[in-house]
């Protein structure tokens, strides 16, 4: 959901939280009096010895005014170094013999002043409130600004190309200094869709980023955040009854945080999101702010694959003009078969690929060629009984085969013998393909890799391609 803005100062809902610095005298309890007594509007009144006391104080953040009188704080030069310290507002307080230099402060940033020995409580409340609301409101409008500026540079960024890698750094960095939040991170959701892995990030420990997951489950704030499909805010993750908070998050200590989805066109890459360790309210600019930096993201991405999977159909296209090539000045399908497992595992990027010729008299599957990283699970010549692995499956099913994990599917058939081998190989996806000549199964084209990748309908149509290569070169070679 949205951010709630912060009330106006004018409301009487919260009290406003100032900071007095070096105030003595009769004229500083009639103050205090006044102020913590003031209605309509309360305040909270923190006193500090001095200039250097007050600016620590504000670091910590929390406070809305500050109230210096220039008499005995530093003047000038202390009001301008509170201004600059944090975005709160700052009020003077003056006698009438001073009111020139409290003009001069306020030509100079101060939003207001107040004359000693004339205080009451509806001028304190007018005064103060009114300065609240301005400072309040000018911050608002720089923050915006320098959100819109942040989101043109990353726009302009990402139209000029580049890796993704390093436009998701220079992501969660901006999102990071520009809402002044410890931690930023950009999650991506992991093809089981049970995860979302830590992509990039600033502030987290060494070592995270690239290998750290969260669930994707209702039980975290990123997955909370995929299933609304709009945005999160949390304002206090300790007392947050939607979701739990992920190890990630309470092993840092955050404590308030706002998360996006990052939105393509086939499904969410995954959620953008801003943390930090104390308490905070994300704003409807700061949330609208994150939406726009995960859009551009989005749009990065969309273009990058589209460029990849161009790139990838004209090196198919070259790939199977090789083959064919090769078809019709050799009929030795080992040649043809090792070219065909070659260019499948460098087009699709998959550990291990794998050639079977189907034996028609015994219905054994025998392999002709093997590529890449297949452990000790097959070599040139060896034999599989009917119906065994997920080449088999797809030779009977006479379709294609996918699987998220060979190991656990229970559709596959597997001996003691292959999957004891299976399970030291390094893959666990497999897509396994059909060879047809006119309707007739003739072989099998499989491929493997880590364990959650999904295959999609290009890859699949790809290998099929490459599939009915082998078929021909399989189908010519017994002729």
């Amino acid at each position: 959901t949205s951010a709630p803005s912060r009330p106006p100062p004018s409301m009487p809902a919260a009290p406003l939280r100032g900071l007095r610095v070096e105030e003595t005298g009769s004229d500083a309890r009639l103050l205090r009096g006044l102020l913590e007594g003031g209605r309509p509007r309360r305040f909270e009144i923190t006193e500090v010895p001095s200039l250097g006391a007050a600016l620590d104080r504000l670091a910590s953040g929390g406070f809305d005014v500050v109230l210096l009188d220039l008499e005995h704080a530093g003047g000038l030069d202390a009001a301008r170094r509170l201004q600059a310290a944090a975005d709160v507002a700052v009020v003077v307080l003056t006698t009438r013999s001073g009111e020139a230099l409290a003009r001069k402060a306020v030509r100079l940033g101060v939003q207001d002043y107040l004359l000693k020995g004339t205080l009451d409580v509806p001028t304190i409340v007018r005064v103060i409130g009114n300065a609240v609301e301005r400072r309040q409101a000018a911050v608002a409008l720089e923050a915006r600004a320098l959100q819109q500026a942040v989101v043109a540079e990353l726009g302009r960024r990402a139209l000029a190309g580049g890796e993704i890698e390093a436009l998701m750094d220079e992501v969660v960095r901006l999102v990071a200094s520009t809402l002044q939040v410890e931690h930023a991170k950009v999650l991506e959701l992991l093809p089981d869709g049970h995860a979302l892995l830590l992509r990039a990030g600033v502030g987290w420990e060494e070592g995270l980023v690239g290998r750290a997951t969260v669930p994707a489950g209702a039980d975290s704030q990123a997955g909370y955040t995929l299933l609304q499909d709009e945005p999160v805010v949390v304002e206090d993750l300790r007392a947050e009854t939607r979701f739990k908070g992920p190890a990630l998050l309470r092993d840092h200590g955050v404590v308030s945080g706002a998360s996006v989805v990052v939105p393509l066109r086939g499904g969410p890459f995954g959620v953008l999101a801003a943390h930090t360790t104390r308490l905070r309210t994300f704003t409807a600019d700061d949330v609208n702010f994150l939406q726009a930096v995960a859009n551009v993201l989005a749009a990065a991405i969309e273009r990058q694959r589209a460029e990849q999977a161009t790139e990838r159909r004209r090196k198919a296209a070259e790939a199977l003009a090789e083959v064919g090539h090769l078809l019709s000045q050799s009929l030795e399908i080992e040649l043809v078969g090792q070219r065909i497992v070659d260019s499948v595992c460098r087009l699709i990027d998959t550990q291990a690929a794998t050639l079977f010729r189907l034996d028609q008299q015994s219905g054994n599957l025998v392999v002709v060629a093997v590529a890449g990283d297949v452990g000790p699970t097959f070599a040139r010549g060896e034999l599989f009984s009917p119906g065994t692995g997920a080449a088999g499956l797809a030779v009977i099913t006479q379709q294609p085969v996918t699987t998220l994990d060979v190991l656990a599917d229970p559709r596959i058939t597997l001996t003691p013998e292959l999957r004891g081998r299976i399970e030291q190989a390094k893959y666990r996806s497999v897509l396994a393909v059909p060879l047809l000549v006119q309707d007739r199964v003739i072989g099998a084209l499989g491929v493997g890799d880590r364990g959650g990748r999904v295959f999609g309908p290009e890859e699949i149509e790809l290998v099929q391609a490459f599939a009915d290569r082998a078929a021909l070169a399989l189908e010519s070679a017994r002729l």
